[in-house]
């Protein structure tokens, strides 16, 4: 009995050996296919690494080109208000030059206006001259026709004759006298004549200068008042380019706050229809998860950065997210790179 009890313990314990040999077999197996299963997820990781590189150049290349454009846009812009700006000073400059023209023609008009007065007044004397000068010559022809017929009847008017060549001397004098009256007064008029055309000449110089002046003051005003309009325009379209870009930026704000919300539902709910309850797992479990995803969705990787407590737990919560892959992503790149090439979700299935 003693040798059968002792073979069977021999028998027991060689049994106990090789049971012990596998497993240590099978953990060595465990520990290679899990080192296996680690360089495969580093390679991955590698080449996740490697296609988000790729991705981020090419994004990085894809904004210079559009801010070059933008640069460009922005520099032709400002060379078409240049040319603008140009094209407004050579209109005013040739409007000027129109009205300084137009200005000495008008003073030239006046001159010869002026001119064309003092030669009337000169010829209007001259012919007042000739005037007189006839009527001198009648009048002394009519003397001397009297004369001969005083003289015809000299025997018998002689006292007549002689009371008319007293007459006809007064009458002679008076007509000297009125004569000389008469060209000093034209002379008079002349001159008066020649200082009020002096005088309306020097005027209208003078009304010539100042509409000159005012028209000058008047351009050089509007010029500054439309410089003044087009300062305000461009402050008033900055401003209101401002504000564009405000609203337009509060808007994206609150479209990607609320594409943020139905996200992280739809993330929440097609994670959590993927998950397979352990057996034997409690109710209420909580852990974090740290998502690195892919821009297709895709998930590159999964790991609990906040544990539940129970190892089973958190790794049917990995498996769910890598499960549920591909996970929905918002086509905003901004937002994917910001809130969803790597995230913490927090999985807490009901």
């Amino acid at each position: 009995m003693d040798k059968q009890k002792e073979l069977a313990e021999k028998q027991k314990q060689a049994e106990m050996e090789k049971q012990k040999e596998l497993a240590e077999k099978q953990k060595q197996a465990e520990q290679e296919r899990q080192k296996e299963a680690e360089k495969q997820k580093q390679a991955e990781k590698q080449k996740q690494q490697e296609a988000e590189r790729e991705a981020r150049l090419k994004e990085q290349k894809l904004a210079e080109e559009a801010k070059l454009k933008q640069q460009e846009a922005e520099a032709k812009k400002l060379e078409q208000e240049k040319k603008l700006q140009e094209q407004k000073a050579q209109e005013q400059k040739k409007l000027q030059q129109q009205k300084a023209e137009e200005a000495k023609r008008e003073e030239q008009a006046q001159q010869a206006k002026a001119e064309k007065e003092k030669q009337l007044a000169e010829e209007k004397a001259r012919a007042e001259k000739e005037k007189q000068a006839a009527l001198a010559a009648e009048k002394a022809k009519q003397t001397a026709e009297a004369e001969a017929r005083a003289k015809a009847e000299k025997e018998r008017q002689a006292k007549l004759a002689a009371e008319k060549v007293e007459k006809e001397r007064q009458a002679a004098e008076a007509e000297a006298k009125a004569k000389a009256e008469a060209e000093a007064k034209a002379r008079a008029e002349k001159e008066r004549q020649a200082k009020l055309a002096a005088e309306a000449a020097a005027k209208a110089k003078a009304e010539q200068e100042r509409q000159a002046a005012e028209a000058a003051a008047k351009a050089k005003a509007e010029q500054e008042r439309q410089a003044a309009i087009a300062a305000a325009q461009k402050a008033e379209q900055e401003r209101q380019a401002a504000e564009a870009a405000a609203k337009a930026e509060q808007e994206r704000l609150a479209a990607a706050a609320a594409e943020e919300a139905r996200l992280n539902n739809l993330i929440k709910s097609k994670t959590e229809g993927a998950w397979i309850r352990p057996m034997g797992a409690a109710q209420g479990l909580k852990c974090t998860i740290q998502v690195k995803l892919l821009p297709s969705g895709d998930v590159m990787d999964a790991v609990v950065v906040g544990s539940s407590g129970d190892p089973i737990f958190d790794r049917s919560a990995e498996n769910a997210v890598r499960k549920a892959s591909p996970l929905p992503v918002p086509q905003d790149k901004i937002l994917f790179n910001q809130k969803y090439r790597v995230f913490n979700l927090s999985f807490k299935p009901e």
